[in-house]
């Protein structure tokens, strides 16, 4: 599978954020886009796509009880989870391990290190 057959769903409230992870990653990767999670989780069972970028801190349901769900649902639970966050505690590092996240993002973070950790994430 070529990293163009690859979908990557990013789940942000922040609307410059989502359009700055899409313009870096489209060029290599199908990408979806969500401001909430709610959006985010059902597009995510619909289509299920190979990485999701999830921020952490969202009006309503946080990243976290997002990932939470994702992970109780047998056609989600193994997809990888790369957390966003400008909120970079150990606290929700903690949270995030826990539920296997394949990696996590202080924000802010360059667009070059989003690029590198998907790649590495997807291989």
């Amino acid at each position: 599978m070529s990293p163009a057959d690859k979908m990557i769903l990013c789940v942000d409230d922040d609307t410059f954020t989502l359009s700055s992870l899409k313009e870096s990653l489209s060029n290599r990767y199908e990408v979806m886009l969500a401001l909430d999670p709610d959006t985010g989780i059902n597009l995510a069972m619909k289509h299920l796509p190979d990485l999701i970028m999830l921020d952490i801190n969202m009006p309503g349901m946080s990243g976290i009880e997002a990932a939470e769900m994702l992970r109780r649902v047998p056609s989600t639970k193994e997809i990888p989870i790369v957390f966003l966050s400008a909120y970079d505690t150990d606290l929700e590092k903690k949270r995030a391990a826990a539920l296997g996240a394949a990696a996590f993002l202080g924000k802010p973070c360059s667009l070059q290190e989003v690029c590198d950790t998907v790649e590495s994430v997807l291989g």
